[in-house]
C-alpha cells in the first residue's frame, strides 16, 4: 500500500514547521475576552496576565508579550481597562465599562473556552503534545550528546518515524 503523503511535509507559506505544534485555535479577537476575563480577578502586569492564561489552559498556551501588549493597549483605547503604574510596572485593571462588555458578550467567552477546552482534552491535541516533547527532550540536549549519542537519538527517531508511518498507512 502506498504511503499517504503527510500534510506536514510541506509548510504553509511563511512557516518553518508544520503542524503548528503551539497552535492555540484562538480566533482573531478571541484574546480581549480572555484578557478581561483574568482581569476580572483583580488587577494585574503584563506578565501575570499571560502566566495566568497559561495556567487556565494547562501550559498549552502561553501568550506572547506581542499579543498580551497590543490586546491591554486596544482595550485600554476602548475604556475596557485602565492603566496604573505601580513599583515601575503597569498594573492593568477592568472597568465598570469593561465589566458591562464582558457580561454582554458572557456566551462568546464561554464557546471561546468550551473550543480550547476541547482542543486540549483532543486526542489529536495528545499526540502533538507528545512529538512537542519529543522535540524538546532532543533539543535541550541536542549539544551535549557525543557522536555515537547522536547517531543512536536519530536512529531512535528514524525508527519511531518509520513505525508511525506503518501505523498511518494500515
Amino acid at each position: 500500500m502506498a504511503m499517504r503523503p503527510f500534510p506536514w511535509h510541506k509548510p504553509p507559506p511563511g512557516r518553518r514547521f508544520w503542524p503548528p505544534i503551539h497552535a492555540h485555535h484562538l480566533m482573531k479577537g478571541d484574546l480581549k475576552y480572555l484578557v478581561l476575563d483574568v482581569l476580572r480577578e483583580k488587577p494585574m502586569h503584563g506578565y501575570e496576565i499571560m502566566t495566568v492564561l497559561s495556567d487556565r489552559f494547562s501550559g498549552h498556551y502561553f501568550p506572547s508579550p506581542g499579543a498580551i501588549y497590543p490586546a491591554l493597549e486596544m482595550l485600554e483605547d476602548m475604556g475596557y481597562v485602565q492603566c496604573r503604574e505601580e513599583d515601575g510596572k503597569k498594573v492593568y485593571s477592568i472597568t465598570a465599562e469593561g465589566q458591562r462588555f464582558l457580561g454582554e458578550k458572557s456566551d462568546t467567552l464561554k464557546r471561546i473556552v468550551e473550543r480550547r477546552r476541547r482542543h486540549i482534552d483532543s486526542a489529536h491535541f495528545s499526540l502533538l503534545r507528545e512529538c512537542a516533547g519529543i522535540a524538546r527532550s532532543v533539543a535541550m540536549s541536542c549539544e551535549e550528546l557525543t557522536p555515537e549519542q547522536t547517531e543512536r537519538v536519530g536512529a531512535a527517531l528514524r525508527e519511531a518515524q518509520q513505525k508511525i508511518r506503518d501505523i498511518i498507512v494500515q
